[in-house]
């Protein structure tokens, strides 16, 4: 059997007394594909310099509007993989807009790839 070769990880020691969730969700306004701006972007120049460190006193809704940094700094120093998904909600099946759905998982991939 083949070993699978899992990238090496990087650990470190922040000491806090707040634990604060990550929601893995970023909320789209009705009908749009792009990121609401309530959530924290950043162009690629910029976002080396992001250190969620720097949230340590914020509250959980500032930490969540940072959701998209947060994933996309663990992903360049994880090197790891992941799965999006959109998703839209609808209260019946027969409207679930599948392009709008993968529309929104486009955008998510897009600013990860490009920060």
């Amino acid at each position: 059997m083949e070993k699978s070769r899992l990238p090496p990880y990087a650990c470190r020691r922040i000491y806090s007394a707040k634990m604060t969730p990550l929601l893995p969700y970023i909320f789209f306004g009705e009908r749009s594909q792009s990121i609401p701006t309530r959530y924290d972007v950043m162009d690629g120049a910029s976002a080396p310099n992001f250190d969620e460190i720097q949230l340590k006193h914020s509250d959980a809704m500032t930490i969540n509007h940072q959701t998209l940094n947060v994933i996309g700094k663990r992903l360049t120093i994880m090197k790891a993989i992941i799965t999006l998904a959109g998703i839209t909600m609808n209260k019946s099946k027969a409207q679930i807009d599948k392009k709008l759905a993968l529309a929104r998982a486009q955008t998510v991939a897009q600013y990860l790839r490009s920060t």
